[in-house]
């Protein structure tokens, strides 16, 4: 047989496995959402209080529309805290316009006190909140600033945290492109792959997610003083607690911001990083994406190599395996919109068509989201609504930085892992101390 022919038979191969993946994992998820309407809240009124928190940096375009959804929840007991990222913010006149049509005694607008300079400004903004509950506070809940909440959403979350073995509740978010953008629809079928995956691993989605609180004292604050990002590090701290994470299907939130191909790239770039760097799996979800980009790509190429020397069976088998991996990620589009569209409506969301050109860009989001995932691999710093923060891998033990070569600076030491694919290291070479990087107007975290 052709070496060719051979190459093409793996690559399909490959493909065929991926898409059974993603058509089990769709199938799973699709399988967990609820079938009627969910429990009356009138009827679970000793359901304990809750926080609320709504971290805000920046005018978003529906933050007004966000905390008036806030406020007109339908759960007996919460309060919600804005924690605005200082006092010349752009959203304070929004937020102000917004509070004031309802009671002041159910919201309280604060600002960033500390920007602690090891973590990111969310998390900065969470432990704010972490270290000033009220003995009555026994779960916060954190939301984005992009979040229509329907009126059920905050007992969604909260119920299942009244389960002893769960910890932390998380919905999920879907975007609804009102536009034909490219970046916009790139971000939406990236995101309709990742939905299932994130279900199937149990991974927060950090913009709609509850925290009991002796979770929060167990350790995830301390953690998130130490991370760029707030919700992938959650598994980690679950794990010596004996908690479960546990993923709330009908929680889940439309988003419908459009989004330009250059800033659709740096969102994927900083989710990848946030997912390789601080999930327990994050190196097999950099083995997909380079797999599903190899098995992709590479059966394309060999279709046309094919093509070229008129190889007639060679082309057969790559033309049906592009086409029906298309087919069946497709399907797996068609299957998650039929079931989610009616459960967003019955929320009072709007869910308006897909554009056309939707089935035209999928090509283009899993080279994006490959070429994401390798970036994350080596970007040092993340920029934010402007906010830039910098940034290094794990920190190595003592034993092992005596052990590395280093290279001596006037003001610190650099240390190179050959043996990983991360860049590199901050330490001192004497006695393995990790030295965070005094960079001016920049904040470091530590990549765990």
């Amino acid at each position: 047989m052709p070496l060719l022919t051979v190459s093409v038979i793996a690559s399909v191969l490959l493909m065929v496995a991926l898409l059974l993946r993603s058509i089990i994992w769709t199938r799973r998820f699709l399988a967990a959402l609820p079938t009627g309407s969910s429990a009356s809240p009138e009827a679970e009124t000793d359901l304990p209080r809750a926080v609320v928190v709504l971290p805000v940096r920046g005018k978003d375009p529906f933050l007004a529309r966000c905390i008036e959804t806030l406020l007109e929840q339908n759960y007996p007991n919460y309060i919600l805290r804005i924690i605005v990222d200082s006092d010349s913010d752009p959203a304070v006149p929004v937020i102000e316009q917004a509070v004031n049509q309802y009671s002041v005694d159910r919201v309280e607008v604060e600002y960033l006190q500390a920007a602690l300079q090891t973590c990111g400004a969310k998390n900065s903004a969470l432990i704010q909140v972490v270290e000033s509950l009220e003995p009555e506070d026994t779960a916060i809940v954190v939301v984005d600033s992009d979040v229509i909440a329907y009126p059920e959403w905050l007992t969604d979350l909260m119920r299942p945290l009244q389960e002893a073995n769960v910890g932390v509740a998380t919905g999920m978010r879907w975007y609804t492109p009102e536009t034909s953008e490219l970046g916009t629809l790139v971000r939406y079928v990236w995101n309709v792959g990742s939905v299932p995956e994130m279900f199937a691993f149990h991974v927060p989605f950090g913009g709609s997610v509850a925290y009991r609180r002796d979770v929060l004292e167990g350790g995830l604050a301390k953690r998130w003083s130490q991370c760029l990002f707030d919700d992938c590090v959650v598994p980690s701290v679950l794990k010596p607690l004996g908690l479960e994470l546990r993923v709330v299907p009908q929680a889940i939130l439309a988003n419908r911001e459009s989004i330009s191909l250059g800033r659709c790239f740096e969102f994927l770039r900083r989710q990848m990083l946030n997912a390789t760097c601080y999930n327990p799996a994050g190196h097999w979800i950099l083995i997909s994406a380079l797999a599903m980009a190899t098995s992709v790509f590479g059966t394309a190429a060999l279709l046309l190599i094919s093509t070229l020397q008129t190889d007639v069976v060679t082309m057969a088998i790559a033309g049906a395996g592009l086409v029906g991996f298309a087919a069946g990620m497709a399907g797996c589009l068609v299957a998650l919109e039929t079931r989610l569209r009616p459960i967003l409506r019955a929320n009072g969301q709007s869910v308006p068509l897909l554009p056309v050109k939707t089935a035209l860009v999928g090509g283009l989001a899993v080279l994006m989201y490959t070429a994401a995932t390798v970036a994350a691999c080596f970007v040092r710093r993340v920029t934010w609504r402007g906010l830039l923060r910098s940034y290094q891998p794990r920190p190595v033990s003592p034993g092992r930085a005596s052990a590395i070569h280093c290279r001596e600076s006037s003001r610190r030491t650099r240390v190179r892992l050959t043996a990983r694919w991360k860049m590199c290291h901050w330490a001192n070479c004497a006695t393995g101390q990790i030295v965070p990087l005094a960079l001016p107007a920049e904040s470091v975290a530590w990549l765990d």
